[in-house]
């Protein structure tokens, strides 16, 4: 099981990064408010050590955010495609970060900031919900994206296609959904059957 005093989507990925079989968490490099706030430049020499020359995404992970009592997906600024040779853009992403927490949150310095390598090529993305909402019947709800390559359109309320599979159905290796359902049922084996919902 996990580590029981995780309180982030940061640090939820960093615990099971190294566990996961099935599927696989892009290099992520956290960091606090408090750090930025101290040491911005160690950061932005970091970043750009450690993820030159890709584009990459400086995403939220608040305290507030992901976990057990509530989601809050897309309430906090995230950006994509920065470009990780910039120190001007790699600072203005970070800062619109951390200003949203400032709009949106208390304990704002203990608020973290997590940079990843932005991904390309993209077939499908989206969600994955593993009880359907507003009931918690057993039901993997998926709503994709697998037309415009991007990875928000789905989290961002922009678009997205839905399909629905009960919990129990064996479906066939051949059926689209059988690796991500496979992906899906590791993960949850580390959250005591609490309900998920997963980005891919």
């Amino acid at each position: 099981m996990l580590n029981k005093n995780i309180l982030s989507k940061a640090d939820t990925l960093l615990e099971l990064k190294n566990k996961l079989k099935e599927s696989a968490i892009e290099d992520v490099y956290v960091f606090t408010v408090d750090g930025w706030l101290d040491k911005p430049s160690q950061i932005l020499k970091f970043v750009k050590r450690k993820f030159s020359p890709k584009k990459v995404i400086v995403r939220s992970s608040s305290v507030y955010e992901d976990n057990v009592t509530d989601s809050k997906a897309g309430y906090f600024y995230t950006q994509l495609g920065v470009d990780s040779n910039d120190s001007n853009s790699i600072s203005t992403a970070i800062s619109n970060v951390v200003d949203s927490y400032k709009e949106r949150s208390v304990g704002f310095n203990n608020n973290q900031v997590m940079v990843q390598p932005q991904l390309e090529s993209v077939l499908v993305s989206g969600v994955v919900f593993t009880r359907q909402l507003g009931t918690n019947a057993p039901y993997y709800i998926i709503n994709y994206d697998d037309t415009s390559g991007k990875t928000d359109t789905v989290t961002g309320g922009k678009a997205g296609s839905l399909v629905c599979i009960f919990r129990y159905t064996n479906i066939s290796k051949k059926n689209r959904w059988f690796k991500l359902l496979d992906a899906v049922k590791e993960v949850e084996g580390y959250f005591h059957g609490e309900p998920l919902d997963i980005e891919f």
